[in-house]
């Protein structure tokens, strides 16, 4: 089950990374881009057209928020709250009994 958590939380780190590197460098500059478009076709526009056109998806934005904090935690879980694994059946009831006294 640990394993199962630690593959999970590597697999989102790097999807939410890849994520938040293509808005940075490419997505952002598109919506920009789009918005320019938007202002050179229309006189006036308001303010909330204008959040409107370049908002990121759903998908982007939750993504690009939530990255910083799944790999603060990736990096906190692997170096510093568990890098140890505890390699048998026989070694976990030790460990268990060693709380216990």
């Amino acid at each position: 089950m640990a394993n199962t958590f630690s593959l999970i939380l590597v697999i989102v780190t790097l999807v939410t990374g890849v994520v938040w590197v293509l808005d940075k460098l490419v997505l952002r500059k598109k919506r920009e881009q789009k918005l320019a478009d938007i202002q050179a076709q229309a006189n006036q526009i308001d303010e909330a057209t204008a959040k409107k056109a370049v908002a990121p998806s759903w998908f982007v934005e939750n993504s690009v928020s939530i990255f910083p904090v799944i790999a603060f935690v990736l990096v906190l879980r692997s170096f510093i709250y568990e890098p140890f694994q505890i390699p048998s059946g026989s070694m976990m009831q030790h460990c268990w009994l060693a709380t216990l006294s």
